[in-house]
């Protein structure tokens, strides 16, 4: 009998962790992400990137040596023909690369930890270094080959909550609510958020969008598009290929708040389960 109390008292705890884990607050914590800062300029200078068609457009003599920073593993499912899956912080013990003419490759939407880490690498004497402006979405774009996973592929554009939260360009990105109607719940928690709704000319939204950004978008604000449950993204990424800056999030606002759940649940319920279940054996 004090097991089974003790069985039930550990649901009560964790479906308690997964009640504290409100609406509010866990929109609120996505608020944080796409407005401080929202509409700044990214802090990084033009010559820190250098575009995708530069680079496809280089003689085989003058191309640079592509140096892929993923984890191995997303490096094994698709990755560009010839470049090398090298981890950033192994990067600086490599003094025999510091003469060769280098480009940093990522996704793209984390963009921020390579700009910081190459002033430092510059400092050590890699002075031919560069980062590739809008990652491998970019690249995919101007016609940029990949080899691997065709599926894994088209998720570029994609951004799963968790690389949102965790992304060094946090404070940088400015939400687009795309819903037809504006999502009340995203409204009631950031004030002034952009509601542009999906028209069925998806033409005349896509210029919509293309409208708030500058001519330059090199150093401009990351744009991540939302909407309530992530369905409404099919049909308007091809028209949105051109903007490297731009993503949507994976599973709208409710794939957002099912993942900070589980996070919240995972970080707490061991916590409060010891606590509240002092009497099981």
């Amino acid at each position: 009998m004090k097991k089974l109390s003790c069985i039930f008292c550990m649901l009560f705890v964790v479906t308690g962790s997964i009640a504290a884990a409100s609406s509010a607050s866990v929109d609120q914590r996505l608020m944080n992400i796409i407005r401080n800062n929202a509409g700044s300029t990214f802090p990084c200078s033009n010559s820190d990137f250098i575009s995708a068609s530069d680079v496809l457009t280089q003689t085989t003599s003058t191309k640079p040596m592509l140096i892929d920073i993923r984890k191995q593993s997303a490096f094994a499912q698709f990755r560009i023909p010839q470049s090398i899956n090298l981890p950033l912080f192994t990067l600086k013990n490599k003094s025999f690369l510091k003469k060769r003419n280098l480009v940093l490759i990522n996704e793209g939407f984390d963009s921020g930890i390579l700009v910081d880490e190459i002033d430092k690498l510059r400092h050590d004497g890699f002075k031919n270094i560069k980062i590739l402006h809008g990652g491998l979405k970019s690249w995919r774009d101007n016609g940029g080959r990949l080899d691997g996973d065709f599926w894994a592929m088209q998720q570029l554009a994609y951004i799963h909550p968790k690389q949102l939260q965790t992304s060094s360009n946090a404070g940088y990105w400015k939400g687009i609510d795309i819903s037809i109607k504006n999502s009340s719940a995203l409204h009631n928690s950031a004030e002034g958020l952009t509601h542009i709704p999906l028209l069925e000319n998806t033409n005349r939204f896509s210029e919509q969008i293309n409208s708030l950004l500058p001519g330059d978008t090199t150093c401009s604000p990351y744009i991540v598009l939302i909407d309530e449950q992530g369905e409404a993204y099919t049909g308007i990424e091809n028209n949105l290929r051109e903007q490297k800056h731009i993503y949507f999030l994976q599973g709208g606002l409710k794939g957002w708040r099912t993942y900070l759940q589980e996070q919240t649940v995972m970080m707490e319920s061991t916590e409060t389960r010891t606590k509240s279940c002092d009497t099981c054996p």
